[in-house]
Order: structure tokens, then sequence, then C-alpha cells
């Protein structure tokens, strides 16, 4: 990407919708139906600004989900955020953790674990030689 363009990353798939229309006229009723597609996704786009070394990132994230009482309805959520960094360092823009623990037992065993997971989203932004 180049200083003052976004850059888009979206993951998803495109869901088919279902639409019923009805038309009533003086000869009767008609019913249709026709299938459209909306896009599920999850992603980000980030707007990087340089001045100087110092270098500003403008990130809006996008998480959509599909309802889960099958209406067809999507869930959308959104967060927009700037955080700023240094020229040709790594920055860190997201990422989860996650841990689960487990324990069992039974009359002549006994057993426990621990399971942790974590990803990390960076991103580096560098000059490049004109």
């Amino acid at each position: 990407m180049l200083e003052g363009s976004p850059a888009t990353l979206y993951l998803g798939q495109s869901v088919p919708i279902g639409n019923r229309t009805t038309t009533t006229s003086p000869w009767g009723s008609q019913t249709s139906d026709t299938i459209g597609y909306r896009n599920v996704a999850t992603g980000f786009t980030v707007l990087p600004r340089i001045s100087g070394q110092r270098v500003t990132l403008e990130i809006a994230t996008r998480r959509d989900s599909l309802s889960r009482s099958g209406s067809g309805r999507i869930n959308v959520q959104g967060v927009n955020t700037t955080i700023t960094g240094t020229v040709g360092e790594w920055i860190e823009i997201g990422g989860s953790a996650a841990t689960e623990s487990s324990r069992r037992s039974g009359v002549i065993y006994r057993s426990t674990g621990t399971l942790q997971s974590s990803r990390r989203v960076l991103i580096r932004v560098e000059r490049v030689p004109r």
C-alpha cells in the first residue's frame, strides 16, 4: 500500500438470502421468489500516514456474522481506532488469546490439561526508495 491510500484485508463468504415478493392486481396475486447474495466478512482496513519517522495508522475493523435465528439477518460489528508507531518497526494492531483448562478424574485415573493459544496481527510500514 502507499502512504495516504488504504489497504483492506477481508475474509468471508457470500451467503444466499431468499426474498419473496407478492404483487396484487385486479386479476389476482402473484408471488415470486428470488435469491440474492450478501457478503459476510471479517477483516480490517488500514490507512497509513507518515510524518518524519512516525507513522499513524487509522484502522477500521469489521466483523459480520449470521444471526442465530436463521432469518437471514446479518449481525455487523466494527471499531475505528488510530495508533502511532515508528517507521520500519513492527506495530501490533490486534490479536486474541485463549486459555482452556480441564480436569477429569475417575476411580483409577486423574487427568489435567491446559491449552493456550494466541494470535497477533502486526503491521510494518517502511519507506520505499524512489
